[in-house]
């Protein structure tokens, strides 16, 4: 079983549960401070970070005083092989807390708790499935930089690029440019960026755009070949191409029925 959902707390919100779940709870808070309260103690949660609380451990989230907080939040029972995922620092209260340690990654997280989301919200048959799929993609991610889990963060280099791209996406951005910001030879810099993120500097690229371009065909009424032109595809076929190569249908089909 698990379900996901997002909350943008008001003001002063707080929260409490108790200690009678069964289930393991995943807080990505992208946004606000809150106080984490247990009966081992305290601690100051600031954005962006996430949040793992284990079974039959109850706890309270209090907003600093006139402040708000935003989350995506998972409750889940793992399957067996989740549980090498969730062995996480512990702080002061207790509770597993893994710090964001740049903005890239930090939207890597939301963005894959983005598609969960819209998966369980579309009329997939395997939606289910797909949910399951999308929140262990975010503990992988998570994994990677787990200090207890003894994995090196990535290299600084590859960090400053991926900081670039989320920015600077939409402009004109091609290898050679990508490895002088590294201050990399373009092989050089392909080959670690790849051996870091399994996936080509350019792959990541296109994916990043295309993943842009899905929020705006959901959140406002331009037109394919304005949302095209505004996430860096020089015309709007081949960014409807490689649109369908990578979510199954058209971007219109796609505005229509999310999934």
């Amino acid at each position: 079983m698990i379900s996901i959902g997002y909350a943008d707390h008001p003001l002063n919100y707080s929260f409490t549960r108790g200690g009678e779940t069964n289930r393991w709870t995943m807080e990505f808070f992208s946004a606000g401070e809150v106080e984490l309260r247990t009966l081992q103690g305290r601690h100051l949660y600031t954005a962006p970070s996430v949040l793992l609380v284990p079974p039959h451990i109850g706890y309270a989230e209090h907003a600093l005083k006139n402040s708000t907080w935003t989350e995506y939040y998972t409750i889940f029972l793992p399957p067996a092989h989740w549980h090498a995922f969730l062995n996480w620092p512990q702080s002061d209260c207790g509770l597993g807390i893994l710090e964001l340690p740049s903005k890239a990654i930090a939207r890597e997280v939301e963005n894959t708790l983005q598609e969960a989301l819209r998966f369980t919200r579309s009329a997939r048959v395997n939606r289910q499935a797909l949910v399951w799929n999308a929140i262990e993609k975010a503990l992988l991610m998570l994994d990677e930089i787990n200090p207890v889990r003894g994995h090196m963060q990535r290299d600084e280099r590859i960090e400053q690029v991926l900081e670039h791209i989320t920015t600077e996406y939409a402009q004109p951005l091609e290898l050679e440019t990508l490895a002088r910001l590294a201050y990399l030879s373009p092989s050089r810099f392909a080959h670690l960026f790849k051996s870091q993120l399994q996936q080509s500097p350019m792959q990541y690229l296109e994916q990043y755009r295309l993943e842009r371009a899905a929020e705006k065909l959901l959140v406002g009424n331009d037109s394919i070949e304005q949302i095209a032109a505004a996430v860096g595809f020089v015309n709007a076929f081949h960014f409807s191409t490689r649109f369908r190569k990578h979510f199954g249908q058209s971007p219109s089909n796609y505005r229509r029925n999310p999934q």
